[in-house]
């Protein structure tokens, strides 16, 4: 009774405090939303699923914000304190931790599509780094992606490789900022009006408008001309024509061009209300709408056609539009782009969407199943300034994410009605499972991590001559020295310049040397080049081969299961010196192995019969322990976030 009365006098008293978010604490928040779920519910007429236990919510807390388990010591510390406030303190550890930035830079880097390439800058994964470690509202984040400009070897201009990312293919890049950013899809657009859905061809090229103009990554023409020159001058001395094209590379190739907010039609244009290569000036199809502030001066004379068939650009001003486009899209007011991300978080914890099947096509109508819940959350998100840190603890404190999950198929669940009774049974990702078995391995595999900035030997070579002409630098070509020595030579002056500025940062081994060495690195899979080659193990457990916007997989699989088997659980049941390995052995009685064992796997204690069961295992002398390490690395429990 008395349990029942303070439930009644909660909700009587949180709606009075609406309208003071931003002051708020997170516990306060997170009664606003339990306060939505419950009052759907009981209008429903549904239960909810029961509290899970401290040890449930230290395993799931860790998985969800640093992507791997808890150790054996970080279990102990949490499962003794007797802190009231021990949950809030524990999201605060791990959300200012290096973990929190490797994980979140794993999930980020499936939604941006982050590749590693020779040709790419390095910059931007720094970038993305950077901006989750120190916490960059999520709004001045996607702005800086949609307005970068600057030098592909800056390591303070890494944004540009948003762009990079789809070179020369600025609709694709237009499509899957649209899909990304405000949960709008408008890929069919690109060729004809969409057959399903409002948005019109003509639609998808005003937007394409704003960033029309752009620059990918090309050596300026005045630059250029001057190396063109001095490779003339070079007669037969190809080794320091080839080093001095290189050196003018590094020294001066960027993106540029800000949008010149006019577009030509496509040849195959076939709607009534324009003809085909006719300008249209950018616009948007709904949200706060635009000005570009300046007149368009549209060119007169016609297209010009290129023998296979492309478009030949004409001069036009650059008015700054990809800056107008930023601004549109980060709005507060357009109503895409604060519910897409709340939608993208809530599925991220949940298990499944706030609203619609998918992250990546939401109506503008979209409002989910519970109406003022969603109200609520995006309310909370723009109250807390897009601290995605703050908006995520939010979450975790709910009643909801502390309550048992649900087990409903993912797909089942997008179909049906879904009133939050409980989050969804999900399996790890492949880089949570990775990150895992390597925590299985050593103590704590966070101490290899270190985000301070280190140069790559072409940002090294940038910093060096960024201010230099293209005579003064074509000037210091070396004599005698082909490209291949000059890249080492650079190598070591870049080496000893990152120990210069950073004594106790760890260069840790270049992308070449991840490179070849993928398939037996050691550490975080954020650390690895992403994505791993094909056939590699977190390929085969389901990582994303970056091509497609969130396309890593959560299914589980046959080939999934022998590769634990056969490789992963034998890996670390092999070695005594594997933490894992150790910490069984540490215990005095075969009680105490079991216990250690299942506190370090599934970071719960066994039950009485799982006791008795695996106390018969140990009486193997020889084999017992791998034998109870290798069943619960192979169980679901521990392939499965609950």
């Amino acid at each position: 009774m008395k349990k029942f009365l303070c439930s009644i006098l909660l909700l009587t008293f949180i709606p009075a405090l609406w309208g003071q978010e931003k002051n708020l604490p997170e516990q306060e928040l997170a009664k606003r939303i339990n306060y939505h779920i419950d009052s759907l519910l009981k209008k429903k007429r549904l239960g909810k699923t029961k509290p899970i236990s401290d040890e449930q919510f230290l395993r799931k807390v860790h998985l969800d914000i640093i992507g791997r388990i808890p150790t054996l010591k970080e279990a102990k510390s949490y499962l003794a304190s007797n802190d009231k406030d021990k949950k809030s303190k524990l999201i605060d550890k791990l959300q200012n931790s290096n973990g929190y930035v490797s994980h979140n830079y794993n999930y980020w880097g499936d939604a941006l599509r982050l590749r590693f390439s020779n040709n790419f800058p390095t910059s931007y994964f720094s970038f993305v780094k950077q901006s989750l470690k120190e916490n960059k509202p999520y709004d001045q984040f996607v702005n800086e992606l949609l307005k970068a400009e600057g030098h592909l070897e800056d390591y303070r201009t890494g944004a540009i490789g948003y762009y990079m990312r789809d070179k020369n293919m600025p609709l694709d890049n237009l499509a899957n900022t649209l899909t990304l950013f405000l949960g709008t899809d408008m890929v069919c657009a690109q060729c004809h009006d969409h057959p399903f859905d409002r948005w019109s061809q003509l639609d998808f090229y005003k937007l394409a408008a704003f960033s029309n103009g752009m620059n990918y990554g090309q050596v300026p023409k005045k630059f250029r001309n001057e190396v063109t020159q001095y490779e003339k001058d070079q007669g037969n001395n190809k080794n320091k024509a080839i080093l001095g094209r290189k050196m003018s590379e590094w020294a001066y190739k960027s993106i540029n061009g800000m949008g010149t907010g006019l577009i030509r039609l496509p040849s195959d244009y076939s709607y009534n209300d324009h003809k085909p290569y006719e300008y249209v000036e950018a616009g948007v199809p709904f949200g706060p709408q635009v000005k570009l502030g300046t007149k368009l001066r549209i060119p007169k004379n016609k297209v010009r056609i290129t023998p296979k068939g492309m478009i030949v650009p004409d001069k036009l001003d650059d008015v700054g539009s990809r800056k107008v486009f930023a601004d549109w899209v980060t709005d507060r007011e357009n109503p895409m782009f604060t519910k897409t991300i709340v939608n993208r978080l809530w599925d991220k914890a949940m298990g499944a969407p706030l609203m619609g099947g998918s992250l990546l096509s939401i109506d503008l109508k979209s409002e989910g199943t519970n109406k003022p819940l969603t109200a609520e959350l995006i309310k909370i998100m723009q109250a807390v300034d897009f601290d995605l840190k703050r908006f995520e603890k939010v979450l975790y404190l709910t009643y909801i994410y502390q309550s048992q999950s649900l087990p409903v198929d993912i797909n089942y669940a997008k179909k049906q009605k879904n009133y939050f009774q409980g989050p969804i049974v999900r399996r790890l990702s492949a880089d949570q499972i990775w990150d895992s078995m390597e925590t299985l391995k050593s103590e704590n595999i966070d101490t290899k991590l270190n985000y301070s900035v280190k140069l790559t030997p072409k940002q090294y070579f940038f910093e060096m001559n960024k201010d230099k002409s293209p005579q003064e630098l074509l000037k210091d070509v070396p004599e005698g020295m082909n490209f291949m020595t000059y890249q080492k030579s650079i190598k070591r002056e870049a080496d000893q310049y990152n120990k210069r500025i950073n004594p106790k940062s760890d260069s840790g081994p270049t992308n070449t040397k991840r490179r070849r060495k993928a398939p037996q690195y050691e550490g975080r899979s954020s650390e690895m080049n992403q994505p791993t080659p094909n056939g590699s193990p977190l390929r085969e457990l389901g990582q994303s081969s970056r091509l497609l916007i969130d396309a890593k997989s959560l299914e589980p699989s046959a080939p999934q299961a022998l590769l634990m088997m056969n490789k992963l659980a034998s890996e670390i049941t092999a070695r005594a010196s594997h933490q894992l390995m150790k910490n069984i052995a540490s215990g005095k009685s075969s009680v105490d192995k079991i216990t250690n064992a299942f506190l370090t796997i599934l970071t719960r204690k066994p039950t009485s019969s799982e006791r008795i069961l695996f106390q018969k295992v140990l009486k193997d002398k020889q084999n017992g322990i791998k034998s109870l390490a290798w069943i619960l690395i192979n169980s679901n429990e521990f392939k499965f976030k609950h």
